[in-house]
Formats: C-alpha cells, structure tokens, sequence
C-alpha cells in the first residue's frame, strides 16, 4: 500500500514538473519562433488564379501598408530606336574657347590702336591743309601708322576667324555660334553643369526631326537630353552620322561613359506610360502590381525597351486606366515570395 501510495506521489511530482518545464519554454520562446508559428497558423495572403500568383490584402491592411493605386496614363508616343552615345569631354573645348578669347581681345585692341591713328591722321590732314599748320612728314607718319593699324586689325580679325573655325569643326557650328557670342550654355558646359554627349545614329535614322531624346546610364538612371547640332566628328567604333546633344549633369555621368540613346521614329502609337514608383525589380526584370479587384494585385511584367524619364512606355499589355500600385510595391513583392519560404520544424 505504501509502494502505490509513493508511486502516486511521483507520477504527480513528474507531472507537475512537466507543466513547469512547459509554462518557462513557452515563456521564453524565441520571437523569431513565435512569429512562424504564427505565420503558420494565419491565413496565407497569397493564391494563386488561373496560373496567376494573387496578393490579397483587406482594404484596412492596405491603409496600415502604405499601399497607394493609381490609374495609368494613355498617351501617343512614337517608338524609340536604341543608338550609341557617349559622354564627351569639354577639356579640348575649354583651349578652342581661350584661343577664341586671346583672338577676340586681340582684333578688339587693334580696332581701337586703328581708331586712334584715324583720328590723328585726320587731325594732322586738317592742319596741314590750313596753311601747312603741320609738316608733311608729320602727315606721312600718320599715314603710316594708320594703315599699320589696319593691317593689324585685318590680322587680328583673320585669326579670330580661324578660331572660330576651329571650334567648329570640332564641335560644330551651335557650339561655335556659343563660344563667339559667350553663351551661357557654354559657361554651363564649361562650369559641368551640363554635358555634351556624341550620339551615333543607326541605319535608316533621319536626322531632320531629333527632339528631345531620353539617355539611358550603365546605372539605370533615365536622362533627358537636348539637340544641339551635328557633330562633326565620327564614333572611330561605329561608321555613321553623329549628333551632338546636352544633357544636365548627373553624378553618373562622367566624361569617356558610354551610354544608351533612344531617339524617337516612325509613327506615333498608343500606349500608356508606368511610373518609375510603380516598378520593382525581380531577377532583372521590373515588375508592376495589377489591381484586379479591391483587394487582389497581381504581379505583372513591364517592357523596358522604352524607358522614359517619367517612367517607361508599354504599347501591350497595358491599357490607360489600368489600376496599379504607385506606392507599396516593394511590400506587395515581399508578402508574395514570404509566402513560397516554409518554415522548418
């Protein structure tokens, strides 16, 4: 009787040993532990609808995210053909531009030395035909350094000439019609507030209808640039015709880079523009979030063959008024690869 008695005792010592070891396990848990159980035990958010992945948030989640829709833009644009550009240099400008200066300050001296010796000249022919108030040698000597003057005016004005000839077989006639009149898009080149960049055609290309362009950096970054002019040199990697444009200066862009132009051809087409705010990118591809319904988005891909500054141009796949997530993108694209992670046991 005492043996049963004493082994009643233990099994309930045991037991209650037990609910101690439990109630300080589940006390002490690891968060990172509490949180996927508890993922686990909550309601996936993802689905996937006629081969489709589906992110299903309730409209208070969306508020709490930060998720913001907003319908996309239908516009006429016309496509855009890659073509080779690169940033040039405005070292060899800078010394075009000094000799150009040397030159101007030059032929500007010897037109006033020409002034002043008219006017003597003038003066002693006067005098001299009063009465011979001057001598002749006098007036000789006046001559003579009046048509010196000329002469070094005529010179002067000859290698202002060269100079701007200079500048503009280098850099064409726009940036040599800057250098001569001190434009302050010159000073802005000059100062890198802004770049010039030599952008190569391809075949089949005109170069009589070249407005804005968009450059496209080795980072990514979407640049806005203006024509200039032709250029009248040659890329020595790629045979064709080249035009000069201006792009404001970036930190990414730097002397000697190559970059990407698009230059807009052919007809104007129908299509929407995705912003920039709206793409995400997954293994090198940029993806934007579809809203399907009020509270289902679904991961959509984006063509990048046509990037814009505000964004990127779609003739397929999109229509204008297609809702899409502008904010909270990135939040949607982690929900949804969260839910392909299985916990281990």
């Amino acid at each position: 009787m005492k043996a049963l008695q004493w082994l009643l005792a233990l099994a309930l010592a045991l037991m209650a040993t037990s609910l101690l070891v439990r109630s300080y396990t589940q006390a002490h848990k690891d968060p990172d532990q509490k949180e996927e159980e508890e993922a686990i035990k909550s309601p996936s958010r993802v689905s996937v609808v006629n081969g489709q992945t589906v992110v299903t948030l309730d409209a208070a989640t969306q508020e709490r995210l930060g998720i913001v829709v907003a319908p996309l833009r239908a516009v006429r644009m016309r496509r855009r053909a890659p073509a080779a550009a690169t940033v040039l240099s405005a070292q060899g400008l800078v010394a075009l531009r000094n000799a150009y200066v040397t030159a101007e300050a030059q032929a500007e001296t010897a037109q006033a030395q020409l002034a002043v010796s008219s006017q003597e000249y003038e003066r002693l022919k006067t005098l001299y035909a009063e009465n011979q108030n001057a001598s002749m040698k006098a007036l000789q000597a006046a001559e003579g350094m009046l048509r010196a003057n000329q002469a070094r005016l005529d010179a002067a004005r000859k290698e202002l000439e060269i100079a701007k000839s200079a500048v503009q077989q280098s850099w064409g006639g726009m940036v040599a019609s800057w250098v001569a009149k001190n434009s302050p898009l010159l000073t802005s080149v000059l100062d890198q507030g802004a770049m010039l960049v030599q952008v190569t055609l391809p075949p089949g290309v005109s170069y009589e209808d070249l407005p804005e362009i968009n450059l496209s950096t080795p980072n990514g970054n979407s640049v806005d640039a203006s024509y200039v002019s032709p250029f009248p040199q040659i890329d020595p990697r790629i045979q064709g015709i080249s035009m000069l444009y201006l792009a404001r200066a970036y930190p990414t862009l730097q002397p000697g880079m190559n970059l990407v132009a698009h230059l807009p051809v052919g007809k104007r087409s129908r299509g929407v523009v995705i912003p920039p705010s709206a793409v995400v990118w997954r293994q090198g591809r940029a993806w934007v979030y579809e809203q399907t319904a009020l509270t289902q988005f679904t991961r959509r891909l984006v063509p990048t063959d046509e990037p814009l500054r505000g964004g990127y141009f779609a003739t397929q796949g999109f229509q204008g008024g297609t809702r899409v997530v502008v904010q909270g993108a990135q939040v949607l694209l982690s929900e949804e690869f969260r839910s392909q992670i299985q916990p281990e046991d």
